[in-house]
């Protein structure tokens, strides 16, 4: 139903977007005359929703199949309007079809009737604590003038592009962990990737490392769609199938066009993390067993702990070390290996991403302060090794990523493959809407902003509003967890023009 509501953001006619997950794919298994709608004769294979199915969030209540429920949901609940208690800050604004208005590119810009503008982490403008007037945004040349309730109008109003943001939302430019942006085109046609790299399993070959920052290519259409998205920053490691150490990652604005630009500068971060994989999936012949490469990963960095290599610098915490796997165990290991590190004098800043099975682990991951990017957010049971999946309602009650936030561990999320990233505004606020309060709407965008910043160190301080700074934020015409709201403005993300009502598609 996702999808259907994916489609229906981008033009496809609300009955249509139904019909493509009901009527149409039982006509075309030439089943639909007896699945595909709810009518007399026809099978009574039924699903009731907790709120409109096309709205961002919504689960099923109960799935009737042959009128048999699945799931033994009580009469009581399916008999309330709503069982779903989502919080005002969550409600849309909105219920209308717009026409996509035409895009068009400007230098300076004023954004009044602003309804909420995240400055940061810890500074949110909203008009619940600004009584003494409308929130503005005033760009100048690409520069933040003023921000805030105190903006009076520039001289030469003529020369901005004056936007009536109508109580919408104003985010810093979102940031992906990417699985291939700047570094592939098209996954399956060699000639449009960097390639992959081949996996260093000798701790005494750091120089064969490799950074993906060498391999960077911009301007690609995942990279526009994710910009048009707001996705302003991208962290990409090198491209990899087999092994354990792949290689050093690389942070950049997705909206550049050459590595040689410097107004702005489009390389946030040369050298991000040091990435390696461990599980069964990453077996190959020099390292056959999972144990093997826990192993290669313990002795390389306890034999580089005093070196000036790149394996010595995560050993010792100049840069963080991130492994990719989803299983318990392996993350348990991951942390007792990490013990071990600074109990020989390192400062091991680990990192897991994929994290299927981290909630189980989720108090030490805590007490250790290990952040976890889960990919994907919302995780099924796919392998062996991720057979503990919390999906959420209605297979299960909680989800991983609330137990995570609950224990208090640093949680970012990114998805599986490229021209995904664009989704990660919905997956967000698809965990803030299920979380039954557990996640804030703030908590929910730091999954996507300054919770990456954090683990990834990266210097937010010149992608923030702030006056004198580069303008770099994403505006919306809306709350942006309503499926129904727009991207207004993008600005910043590696170029000096700011584009208003990007086309998405």
């Amino acid at each position: 139903m996702f999808e259907a509501s994916k489609a229906n953001y981008y033009g496809l006619d609300e009955h249509l977007s139904l019909a493509s997950v009901t009527s149409v794919p039982a006509k075309a298994l030439g089943l639909d005359h007896r699945i595909g709608q709810i009518s007399k004769g026809y099978d009574a294979d039924v699903v009731v929703w907790d709120s409109y199915p096309l709205d961002l969030g919504a689960t099923p209540l109960e799935v009737y199949i042959d009128g048999i429920p699945q799931f033994n949901t009580s009469s009581c609940v399916l008999g309330n309007d709503s069982s779903k208690q989502i919080p005002s800050k969550f409600i849309p604004k909105s219920n209308f079809t717009r026409e996509p208005a035409k895009s068009q590119l400007t230098s300076s810009i004023v954004l009044k009737n602003v309804g909420k503008i995240y400055v940061d982490k810890n500074h949110i403008i909203d008009t619940t604590s600004s009584t003494q007037g409308d929130i503005s945004l005033i760009v100048k040349d690409g520069i933040v003038e003023c921000i805030g309730i105190n903006c009076t109008e520039p001289d030469h109003i003529s020369s901005y592009e004056v936007i009536d943001l109508n109580g919408g939302y104003v985010l810093p430019g979102f940031i992906a962990v990417a699985p291939s942006l700047g570094l592939s085109e098209i996954d399956s046609e060699s000639s449009t990737t960097d390639g992959r790299v081949t996996a260093v399993s000798n701790p005494n070959d750091a120089e064969k490392i490799i950074y993906a920052i060498d391999g960077l290519k911009l301007g690609g259409k995942h990279l526009e769609a994710a910009y048009k998205a707001g996705i302003l920053t991208a962290v990409t490691a090198p491209l990899a199938s087999k092994g354990v150490f792949i290689g050093v990652s690389m942070a950049f604005e997705t909206g550049a066009s050459s590595v040689l630009d410097y107004d702005p500068n489009p390389i946030v971060k040369e050298h991000v993390a040091l990435h390696a994989q461990i599980g069964t999936e990453f077996k190959y012949t020099t390292i056959p067993t999972v144990s093997g490469q826990i192993a290669l990963i313990r002795k390389t960095l306890l034999k580089n702990l005093k070196q000036h290599n790149i394996f010595g610098r995560a050993a010792r915490g100049d840069i963080p070390l991130v492994v990719r796997t989803h299983s318990k165990d392996e993350i348990a290991s991951l942390i007792r290996l990490k013990i071990q590190i600074e109990n020989n004098g390192g400062h091991l800043k680990l990192v897991i991403l994929g994290g299927t099975e981290a909630h189980m682990v989720a108090v030490e991951l805590s007490k250790h302060k290990i952040p976890v990017i889960l990919i994907p957010s919302r995780p099924t049971p796919k392998s062996w090794t991720a057979q503990h999946a919390l999906t959420g309602a209605p297979i299960t009650n909680t989800t991983g990523i609330e137990i995570l936030h609950a224990n208090k561990v640093i949680v970012g999320i990114s998805v599986i493959e490229s021209g995904m990233e664009r989704n990660l505004i919905w997956d967000a606020g698809w965990a803030g809407i299920n979380s039954r309060g557990v996640i804030s709407e703030k908590d929910a965008f730091g999954f996507i902003s300054w919770n990456l910043e954090e683990i990834f160190g990266l210097d937010g301080r010149n992608r923030r509003l702030m006056k004198g700074k580069i303008a770099n934020f994403v505006a919306y015409d809306g709350n942006p967890f309503d499926m129904k709201t727009r991207v207004k403005i993008v600005a910043g993300g590696g170029k000096s023009k700011i584009l208003i009502d990007p086309q998405q598609d």
